[in-house]
């Protein structure tokens, strides 16, 4: 693809969101591309290696590269819900590998509805799923994070979260409703729902993650937004001492605490059961 294509395709596929540099060609929208989620990304996963990383809710392509670049998995998978954006990101890939060369790390980019399917391509215990500004477009995000967490053991999440409850869905998790757009940054629904912050860790509680690693964004344009980097729960020791931390914060509501007191009980008890086993083993 020369530049004249390049130009003939961008612009077709008008407009864009962010801007594409690679050597000495630029196309796109007019955003810089930011860096600052997938630094975290890669400071948090204290240097481990992936079989996938998922990008959900993929966009441009412009974390997938990010991801590509760090090359700490066998494969990235970039999963979007729009044709469009999927297109987009065809052009972004083939500009990369004409300009700069071949990706670090494959990848492969899937039209998928987050909201409509499971797209488990790989063992969830060896995989990380990087969500950035998804989960606030989306009707029922307790749902999306049971999809979420049927795609890996690690979690990085970046998204907006409610600064007040107005309504308490699914019986347990409260939050707010917003109006969606029709532009390509917005969800698929008419409205999605904004969980808080309580109810946005007591649901990564629910799925079987703790939260080791947090990031509160206080000044963003459109409202409180937090980044967060969430495990599994298979190391106990980690998980009491971070259940333990949140429910001496004064941030979080007595709810939330109650269910991370429960969680706590029952782990601290798995812990003296396993202590017990191996004495008996002795």
């Amino acid at each position: 693809m020369d530049k004249a294509e390049l130009a003939r395709r961008s612009a077709q596929l008008a407009p864009w969101w962010f801007k594409f540099r690679f050597n000495e060609i630029e196309f796109g929208g007019r955003v810089e591309r930011d860096t600052d989620k997938v630094a975290d990304f890669a400071l948090w996963r204290n240097a481990r290696r992936f079989d996938v990383i998922y990008d959900v809710g993929a966009l441009e392509a412009s974390h997938s590269l990010q991801l590509s670049e760090l090359a700490c998995a066998r494969r990235v998978i970039a999963i979007e819900s729009r044709a469009e954006n999927i297109a987009k990101a065809e052009v972004v890939l083939a500009a990369y590998e004409q300009e700069v060369g071949p990706l670090p790390t494959p990848i492969e980019l899937r039209e998928i509805d987050i909201e409509k399917a499971s797209p488990a391509m790989g063992s969830p215990d060896e995989s990380a799923v990087f969500c950035s500004g998804l989960l606030y477009h989306v009707a029922e995000p307790w749902n999306t994070i049971r999809t979420l967490s049927s795609l890996g053991a690690t979690l990085f999440l970046d998204t907006h979260v409610a600064p007040y409850p107005t309504i308490t869905q699914d019986n347990r998790y409260s939050g707010c409703w917003y109006i969606e757009g029709s532009d390509p940054l917005s969800g698929m629904n008419k409205k999605s729902f904004w969980l808080t912050l309580d109810s946005l860790l007591l649901c990564l509680l629910d799925h079987g993650y703790v939260v080791p690693h947090f990031r509160s964004i206080v000044n963003h344009n459109h409202g409180p937004r937090i980044r967060l980097l969430a495990t599994r729960r298979t190391d106990i020791a980690t998980s009491c001492d971070w259940a333990t931390s949140l429910c001496q914060s004064r941030t979080f509501s007595g709810r939330l605490k109650q269910s991370v007191h429960a969680a706590l009980r029952g782990w601290q008890a798995n812990r003296h059961r396993k202590a017990a086993r191996k004495l008996k083993d002795k």
